[in-house]
């Protein structure tokens, strides 16, 4: 049975697939469930896109929304998994472009900032990472622009000229 009412939370797309190596750069659903639980402390709504092969990663099993949810912390209704063959990227893209979506992801989409001009911008992509003390997100763009460390990859399209 659908709602007829929306949801509560501001949506936020999820490069589940992109977050799932946050922790240790391997694939690490409790890095996932800590970056869901944080945006939706935050009051977020995320929504979950992840490459077909995201089963293989974490159960060695192809896996669909609803065996993903119990260990992301989102609904299977929130979870999209891509087609074998398909390009998770570019779902996400399109989303995000359509709805006028944030992508909560550390990957800077260089080879689509093209065909994609809103990642020029510095409040779409929100960086992050999981450690020993948890999750932390740049959801604020302003803490984005002031990061000038080497392990935050600046933006794609930015003018570094000083």
């Amino acid at each position: 049975v659908r709602r007829l009412w929306p949801r509560p939370g501001k949506p936020i797309l999820v490069d589940g697939s992109n977050v799932l190596h946050w922790a240790n750069n391997n694939p690490d659903l409790r890095a996932l469930r800590r970056v869901i639980t944080l945006l939706q402390q935050s009051g977020y709504r995320p929504e979950g896109v992840f490459d077909a092969n995201v089963g293989w990663l974490v159960f060695d099993r192809w896996s669909g929304p609803e065996m993903l949810a119990p260990h992301s912390g989102l609904e299977p209704r929130d979870i999209t998994v891509v087609a074998k063959g398909k390009i998770a990227d570019l779902e996400l893209l399109e989303r995000a472009k359509r709805r006028k979506l944030r992508i909560v992801t550390n990957d800077r989409y260089r080879d689509w900032v093209l065909k994609y001009p809103m990642l020029r911008r510095e409040d779409v992509l929100v960086r992050g990472r999981v450690g020993l003390t948890g999750a932390e997100l740049d959801l604020d763009p302003a803490t984005v622009t002031s990061r000038r460390d080497d392990a935050s990859p600046r933006r794609a399209g930015r003018d570094d000229r000083r």
